[in-house]
């Protein structure tokens, strides 16, 4: 009994799962300790492997979410465009598309049994280790330039475009910071989420004083390293995320205003005077910041950069312009898409096959990791139009669902009103960060696993509150396949 017990809390509850992969991705933040996670990573996903059979053959709570058809239709044809290009790095495209899966199916797993309360402390769990973890980072990174230890490392690629992959620490090449990420766009990003989860938890937390400064000074830490980070990818969706999350709070403040017309006009000033006022603070603390280090009296060490990286890029100023445009990135991207628009080109050996047919210009190294700097562009390419059709359906159904949860809801109560406000917000940051990034899908990284967190929260939120009779048409098959 006290084994069934055990086996039903291990495999039947996601929380453990969620809280180990939440340690996995701020391990991997720093690229020399993530190369030593490989033991957690393939634990994680064995384990995440038996939670989705366990579940399949008892409750099958993966398949009563209503959004199931188009996630399976994503799956489908991401499997078969893994299929199609099997000899494009088969090993590594099933690692990817294993990894999808099991954080889609377990990480977003709905669980309509548990109550929102219950959803909602979880949520609060999970937050709670991203928000120390990626605090604990930033601060070691603020920490280096302080005192002066800059410069970079190299660490073999394990792949066959480059022998070695080269990471600065402390500043990076453009006066940057780095710290202790692998890019100075991740610290950007990360710092963002953690930032926002922060919040979220502050508002709603109780109110013990040291919690509440601890979510403070956290707040600080990580506002000051996207300030300093200088990520444009970054800030602009931190900025129109700070509009509406502006917005939505005070259309809770000015729930009983009866003048709705002078009721949002108000909002909508005031929203845009926080984002004014959040821009002017990352100007002001940008150009004050950067001379801290100037005070210390300590031995400086200089920031170094590495020649044969700079001249990846090349000497003359229109080239390095040239290879740093994301819009050139861009348009390899298209330009391979409609050459295999059907199944793309597999994730695994992006590059390989973007140099052999691209002749127009050189080629931006940013591409060299496989990135096309935009994760819908970068869907289309490594797996073709059916499957970001997939992805855009399975996007569009959530988010409009989610719009009519947020009109309905009962502004009444403001811990749920703030909760669900914070949610969006988070989902919409990492969803707009990603429109220069390509880091929301097919990685084991912290934007990968917040994205997924998140929109399995407002999945659940979707059907819990919109009430919608009736199953799905996979998870109907299978009741109707078990009563026989």
């Amino acid at each position: 009994m006290g084994g069934q017990k055990a086996i039903t809390n291990f495999l039947g509850k996601t929380i453990y799962f969620k809280v180990l992969w939440a340690i996995l991705v701020i391990l991997k933040i720093n690229p020399l300790v993530s190369r030593k996670t490989s033991s957690l990573f393939y634990f994680l996903i064995i384990y995440g492997t038996a939670i989705i059979l366990y579940d399949f053959f008892t409750d099958k709570k993966a398949l009563q979410n209503k959004y199931i058809v188009p996630i399976f239709l994503f799956f489908a044809f991401m499997g078969l465009s893994t299929i199609v290009n099997y000899d494009k790095g088969l090993i590594d495209n099933v690692k990817t598309f294993v990894t999808t899966a099991v954080q889609f199916m377990v990480i977003g797993r709905v669980d309509l049994k548990r109550s929102r309360k219950d959803i909602m402390n979880d949520m609060r769990i999970v937050s709670n280790v991203i928000i120390v973890g990626v605090t604990i980072v930033s601060l070691v990174s603020l920490c280096l330039p302080v005192f002066g230890i800059n410069g970079f490392y190299k660490v073999p690629s394990g792949g066959e475009v480059m022998e070695e992959l080269i990471y600065y620490y402390g500043i990076a090449f453009g006066g940057r910071l780095v710290g202790i990420f692998s890019n100075p766009n991740f610290v950007g990003a990360y710092c963002s989420i953690a930032l926002l989860c922060t919040l979220m938890n502050l508002l709603l937390s109780s109110k013990k004083p040291l919690l509440r400064i601890s979510y403070c000074v956290s707040i600080a830490v990580n506002f000051l390293c996207i300030v300093l980070s200088g990520s444009r990818g970054a800030l602009l969706p931190f900025y129109i995320c700070i509009f509406f999350l502006s917005f939505l709070l005070l259309q809770f403040r000015f729930t009983n205003k009866k003048n709705t017309i002078l009721k949002y006009l108000i909002i909508i000033l005031i929203s845009g005077i926080c984002v004014v006022l959040v821009y002017g603070s990352v100007q002001i603390i940008d150009s004050h910041a950067r001379k801290i280090p100037f005070f210390i009296d300590t031995e400086k060490e200089d920031v170094l950069f590495d020649s044969e990286r700079i001249k990846l890029v090349g000497d003359d100023i229109s080239l390095i312009k040239d290879s740093r445009d994301r819009i050139t990135i861009w348009l390899i991207g298209m330009h391979t898409a409609k050459m295999k628009p059907i199944f793309g080109v597999g994730k695994a050996q992006l590059y390989e096959y973007i140099a052999r047919n691209w002749e127009e210009s050189v080629i931006p190294p940013g591409i060299k990791g496989g990135s096309m700097h935009n994760i819908y562009l970068e869907t289309l390419v490594a797996y073709g139009l059916p499957t970001l059709i997939s992805l855009i359906l399975l996007l569009s159904l959530v988010l409009v669902d989610y719009v009519k949860v947020m009109i309905r809801i009962e502004l009444n109560d403001k811990n749920q009103y703030l909760f669900r406000a914070f949610v969006i917000i988070i989902l919409m940051f990492i969803m707009g960060n990603n429109m220069f990034e390509s880091r929301m899908l097919y990685h084991s990284n912290l934007t990968s696993f917040i994205f997924v967190l998140y929109l399995g929260c407002i999945m659940y939120f979707n059907q819990y509150c919109l009430s919608e009779a009736g199953d799905n048409i996979i998870y109907g098959y299978f009741k109707k396949t078990n009563s026989i």
